[in-house]
């Protein structure tokens, strides 16, 4: 059994590890469904999902194989005893050797112990399966983190004031130990100031912060803060002092009080009142408390059973085996008909737009001519606030429109009617005259491109990455390094040992930010769209890349109607037509001189930005 436990156990590592990385593919997929759905990737990614099932049936046959032998084995095991027993005691009794009492102590005894090893049987799978993933998560419990955050080790300051200097920096990913990212490095920040640090994408900007904040720690030389070296330092009341925004935000699956109150955590603050917690421990004390009374319940029935005839004690005790086994699963029972409920719910719902269907017109071709007529929406999540309130707008073909505004404004989420993620309340939105709801939606979508705000990459390689841009299959060398060169992302490419075929990890974590959303700008490029969709396109990117990519842009544009939503207004000072929103309306338009002429809202903007003196 130990020979086959073990094998069972790798088996078990294997078939859970195909589960997780084609879990981590579906975590990927509806994370970013927006996105998925604009470059119509579900079937592709299905497909890629459904490579990693195969592989995790395959493994799974041979698990679940290996396991009901055993199991049968051990129900063989059990059964043989049960014939000895009743075959060795008849002979016992014939030759009166042995009374029936004696033959009768010793049944029951191998009885209670089948009936435990049998119990057993249907748990193997789970313990293996539980030994597999115990492997994996004693490892990662029993490293010695060279950075461990609950060690009571290090200095406390009594004060700070926040002068940080690094000296003589060096370092290097342990992903990439042949990329230096940072060498011999000075830099002082005084306290009380705002310092900028800027420079090219991978330059080694958030390297600095990871430093600070000792995610990790550099390959050569110190970070100090007043003077002192942080690794002397408390690591949990270091990052107690330390308050960090990243590029890309992360909230939790709850409310915004609750998100903003998470800030607290580690805080003098963070223990508020006790009531509620108290009367969830008091409610979980009373749950906890059942199972005494189940178990208090078992133990009377046995009592009473000691009592009673032999024939129906054995009655009872297969009958009890026989409960045990269908109680056992009573857990998963319940777990599957909430699920299998959920499942139905989410088959039998029949979605507004739906992305699958067959039905619409179909937009063979079109010119990119688009209009919203008196538009009103908001979201269902939030039904007594207007985003839009009656937008009016026309974009000729071929033009570069820019929608600016303040924050909630409506600009994003007039991009999103476009793609069709919603419909207007009331109002339509048009395409070559034609309404844009009467259109087969991926038929629609094919003609668009979409680059969001915060770049969605996949787990996979830059080339599957990019083509996940295209249905098409013979999109060639030449044409993927020409949209990678128009985004600026060919050197960095070129630069890497595996090229276009280098991994970019779980959600792209192997780049940097404004990488990843380059590499999502030349997966735009290559759907070759009529209609070029830039939500905040070029945010995450420095200066330089920025000016680069949008000279692309606007060459890309060329032939097709771009919309772009931009804060920074440096970006769409050449835009044929500006709109400028304010409460889910269009209170100004026209060119940037022409804006700026008039004086108003954009003016304003304007001068907020120091544009005008750009």
């Amino acid at each position: 059994m130990g020979v086959v436990g073990s094998f069972i156990g790798k088996l078990s590592k294997t078939y859970i590890a195909y589960f997780a990385e084609g879990g981590t593919v579906a975590e990927e997929v509806i994370s970013s469904i927006r996105n998925t759905s604009a470059f119509h990737t579900q079937e592709k990614l299905a497909r890629q999902y459904d490579t990693y099932l195969i592989k995790a049936e395959k493994a799974g046959y041979k698990l679940k194989s290996t396991t009901s032998s055993m199991i049968g084995f051990i129900f063989l095991f059990i059964y043989l005893n049960y014939g000895l027993a009743f075959w060795m005691g008849s002979r016992f009794l014939v030759e009166g050797s042995v009374g029936l009492s004696q033959i009768l102590t010793i049944q029951m005894s191998i009885m209670i112990g089948a009936f435990a090893l049998g119990n057993v049987a249907p748990n193997i799978q789970a313990v293996t399966s539980a030994i597999a993933a115990a492997n994996k998560i004693y490892a990662v419990i029993d490293r010695v983190s060279p950075l461990d955050p609950a060690s009571t080790e290090g200095e406390k300051l009594d004060t700070i004031q926040g002068n940080v200097e690094l000296r003589d920096i060096k370092h290097v990913y342990p992903s990439r130990p042949d990329v230096v990212v940072m060498d011999c490095v000075n830099l002082l920040i005084p306290a009380g100031k705002s310092t900028a640090i800027v420079g090219a994408s991978g330059s080694g900007k958030s390297t600095i912060v990871g430093l600070i904040e000792r995610f990790y720690d550099p390959v050569g030389g110190s970070v100090y803060i007043d003077n002192h070296d942080v690794k002397d330092l408390n690591l949990s009341w270091l990052r107690k002092q330390i308050s960090l925004v990243s590029q890309e935000p992360v909230l939790f699956s709850t409310s915004i009080y609750d998100n903003i109150k998470h800030g607290l955590i580690g805080t003098t603050q963070e223990h508020g009142s006790g009531e509620a917690i108290h009367e969830l421990v008091e409610r979980a004390a009373k749950t906890a408390n059942m199972r005494w009374v189940c178990t208090g319940f078992i133990t009377s029935i046995l009592t009473l059973c000691r009592f009673q005839f032999f024939l129906c004690f054995t009655a009872i005790i297969f009958g009890a085996e026989s409960a045990g086994t269908v109680f056992a699963y009573a857990p998963d029972l319940a777990k599957a008909r909430n699920a299998a409920a959920s499942l139905k719910s989410l088959f039998d719902r029949k979605p507004e737009i739906d992305s699958w269907s067959q039905d619409g017109r179909k937009a063979q071709s079109i010119e990119g001519h688009i209009e919203f007529k008196d538009v009103h929406f908001r979201y269902a999540t939030r039904p007594d606030q207007p985003v839009l309130r009656g937008l009016n707008l026309q974009i000729k073909p071929g033009q570069y429109v820019a929608f600016v505004g303040a924050s909630g404004c409506g600009k994003s989420t007039a991009i999103a009617l476009l793609e069709r993620f919603y419909d207007p309340i009331s109002g339509s939105i048009l395409i070559d005259g034609v309404e844009i709801s009467s259109f087969n939606v991926n038929e629609y979508r094919s003609h668009l491109a979409l680059v969001s705000q915060e770049p969605n990459l996949y787990g996979g390689t830059i080339r599957e990455n990019i083509l996940l841009g295209t249905d098409r299959d013979n999109v060639s060398e030449e044409e993927l390094v020409r949209c990678c060169k128009d985004a600026n992302i060919y050197d960095f490419i070129i630069s890497l040992p595996s090229g276009l075929d280098t991994p970019v990890g779980s959600k792209g974590c192997m780049l940097s930010g404004g990488q990843k959303q380059r590499v999502s700008i030349a997966r735009a490029l290559v759907r070759q769209p009529k209609i070029l969709l830039l939500d905040e396109a070029t945010s995450a990117l420095d200066s330089e890349s920025e000016k680069v990519v949008q000279t692309a842009l606007d060459t890309a544009a060329q032939g097709c109607t771009t919309i772009a939503v931009a804060h920074r207004l440096s970006t769409v000072r050449k835009a044929d037509v500006i709109y400028v929103f304010n409460q889910g309306r269009i209170v100004e338009f026209g060119t940037h001189e022409e804006l700026v002429q008039e004086k108003g809202t954009y003016f304003e903007l304007v001068n907020l930005q120091s544009l005008n003196k750009a």
